[in-house]
């Protein structure tokens, strides 16, 4: 995907433990055999990002990655992807974060760049979220670092769940074509098919 360098940051969410795969899954072979990780921070690129993060709950497992990546951390364990949606607004200099999980095998700079476009020509909105067929997909969305408060607040108040977080953002929705793009994988026969 070629196209000019937008003023938003990527952030690969990958601070899960992996509990139905049976370990973290970030570094699980992606269908080309790098590991997943790098394969979401590839796309993130390609979609346009000026910059890419990884957003997870220690450093560590990351500094393999090259060119290296700067990892931010999740303020605590088992908080889910909204602690690393937090962690990523915290940190941003841009105005937008477009985020995706390490989980998701193919990722799509091209849906990635409609969002993300969607989200820099969206004034006045939170969060641009996709919806393929009647499915919203927050873990391929733009955030706008003004949602910043809104999230620390849901999770301060125990609010873990991304779709209701999404939801009290109002963002705009993006309607696009169902695809492999929002494929993810939660346990291993997911990998094998």
């Amino acid at each position: 995907m070629s196209g000019a360098t937008l003023d938003l940051t990527g952030v690969v969410l990958a601070g899960g433990v992996g509990r139905r795969m049976g370990g973290p899954k970030a570094f699980l072979p992606a269908p080309d055999g790098r590991p997943l990780v790098e394969a979401a921070l590839d796309a993130l690129r390609a979609a346009g990002a000026r910059e890419v993060l990884v957003a997870a709950r220690e450093a560590a497992p990351f500094l393999v990655l090259v060119p290296p990546v700067e990892v931010v951390l999740d303020r605590g364990p088992d908080l889910g992807p909204v602690a690393g949606l937090e962690a990523a607004l915290r940190r941003t200099t841009t105005d937008w974060v477009l985020v995706v999980a390490c989980d998701m095998p193919r990722l799509d700079p091209g849906v990635l760049r409609r969002v993300a476009e969607a989200a820099q020509g969206s004034a006045g909105r939170l969060a641009v979220v996709p919806r393929a067929g009647d499915r919203l997909e927050p873990l391929h969305a733009a955030y706008h670092r003004h949602a910043l408060p809104r999230v620390t607040a849901a999770l301060d108040e125990g609010r873990l769940r991304l779709t209701e977080v999404v939801a009290a953002l109002d963002p705009l929705v993006l309607d696009v074509p169902a695809g492999p793009s929002f494929d993810n994988w939660n346990r291993p026969a997911d990998v094998d098919r």
